[in-house]
C-alpha cells in the first residue's frame, strides 16, 4: 500500500477493497510504504492512524513501514515516533545497504554490468523466512517452459495466482505456451 498521508481512511478502504480482491487473507504481509508530502501535518500520527486501521482487519505482526532513505535524513519522519513494528523497509536507493540500523529490510541499487540493478535484502527474514536473503528485484518476466501452467508459475516464484493473472491480463482457464513471456513482477 502506497500513502500520500493526506487520507488514512480513503487510502485503507481503497488498499482493502483491492487487497480482498485479489484474494489475500489476514496473515499476508502488507508493506505500507510511506510516501507523504513534506506539507502534511502530524505525519507520524496520520502513520499511526493507517497502522490501526489496517489492525482492525489484518495480523498487526504482519504489517510492515516502508520508507525513503533520504525522508529520513531530511526529518520528514522521526521514526522514534512510529509503532514498535516487527519490520522497517527503507529504500535507499543511492546506497548499498539500508543506512538505518532499526531496518530489517532494504531495497537499494547496484551497478553490475554497467546496467542498474535493484536489489532487495531481508535481514531478518521477515518475508522471505531466511534471514540475510538478497534476491534482485529486476526480474519482471518468466518464459514459459513446457508443462507450465498459471498455477505452477505462481508457485515457483512465489507470487499469488490471482496477482499472477492480474499481472498478465488473463483467466485461469487461459492455456500458457513454452516460449510464452509472462510478467511475474
Amino acid at each position: 500500500m502506497i500513502t500520500d498521508l493526506l487520507d488514512p481512511f480513503a487510502d485503507v478502504t481503497t488498499f482493502f477493497k483491492r487487497f480482498n480482491q485479489l484474494g489475500y487473507d489476514s496473515n499476508a504481509k502488507i508493506t505500507v510504504w510511506v510516501n507523504g508530502d513534506k506539507y502534511v501535518a502530524d505525519r507520524e500520527s496520520k502513520i499511526i492512524e493507517i497502522i490501526d486501521l489496517i489492525a482492525k482487519c489484518h495480523n498487526r505482526e504482519n504489517i510492515d513501514l516502508a520508507f525513503f532513505k533520504r525522508d529520513i535524513d531530511d526529518k520528514l519522519y522521526d521514526l522514534s515516533k512510529m509503532p514498535q513494528m516487527i519490520n522497517l523497509t527503507i529504500i535507499n536507493c543511492e546506497g548499498t545497504g539500508a543506512g538505518i540500523d532499526i531496518a530489517g529490510t532494504w531495497i537499494y541499487t547496484m551497478d553490475f554490468c554497467n546496467e542498474v540493478q535493484v536489489l532487495g535484502y531481508d535481514y531478518y527474514g521477515y518475508y522471505t523466512n531466511d534471514a540475510g536473503y538478497q534476491l534482485s528485484l529486476v526480474d519482471t518476466d518468466y518464459v514459459v517452459q513446457e508443462g507450465d501452467t498459471w498455477y505452477s508459475i505462481s508457485r515457483r516464484h512465489g507470487i499469488p495466482l490471482n496477482d499472477l493473472l492480474a499481472l498478465n491480463r488473463a483467466i485461469e482457464t487461459e492455456r500458457v505456451f513454452a516460449g510464452q513471456v509472462v510478467r511475474i513482477a
